[in-house]
């Protein structure tokens, strides 16, 4: 059973009405600045309401691979656990990567989907498309491109 269909299982809807629902998802987002600490704007793409339910279900659907060594984005750990790990040490190096989730694209995220799930390297065309249009962002309604969103599960 491919992913689109395990998701319209779990919602209890046909499969073709949640492709309906995906299609065009890309370009659901609100777009908003927020101040970045040191002077700029930070783009805030935030998906509608659906899109963000939808993309809980496909979160819930498909358990994606973390490192032990992850503390972000994992129940039950957090920022301050993160931090005592380094608390003595000497040196404490901080990096944040500029536009880290807009430079990932679709084929950035299915390289690395082969990666963690090599039993699944083959997924339907209309999967593909669907999850596409789920996760990612389209910055601009005059290109084509898709990057991951800033503001999305």
């Amino acid at each position: 059973m491919g992913i689109i269909s395990r998701m319209a299982v779990r919602l209890n809807m046909s499969e073709p009405l949640l492709v309906s629902h995906l299609n065009g998802g890309a370009r659901k987002y609100k777009l908003f600045f927020i101040p970045k600490k040191r002077g700029g704007k930070r783009a805030i793409a935030q998906p509608s309401k659906e899109i963000k339910f939808l993309q809980r279900v496909f979160l819930s659907a498909v358990h994606l691979p973390t490192s032990n060594f992850v503390y972000s984005y994992k129940q039950g750990k957090n920022i301050f656990q993160n931090a005592s790990l380094h608390k003595g040490n000497k040196y404490f190096l901080k990096l944040d990567f500029d536009n880290f989730f807009n430079s990932i694209t679709p084929r950035i995220f299915w390289e690395q989907w082969k990666l963690a799930f090599p039993e699944q390297n083959y997924l339907n065309a209309v999967d593909k498309i669907c999850l596409e249009q789920l996760l990612f962002w389209q910055p601009s309604a005059y290109k084509s491109d898709l990057v991951l969103s800033v503001g999305a599960p």
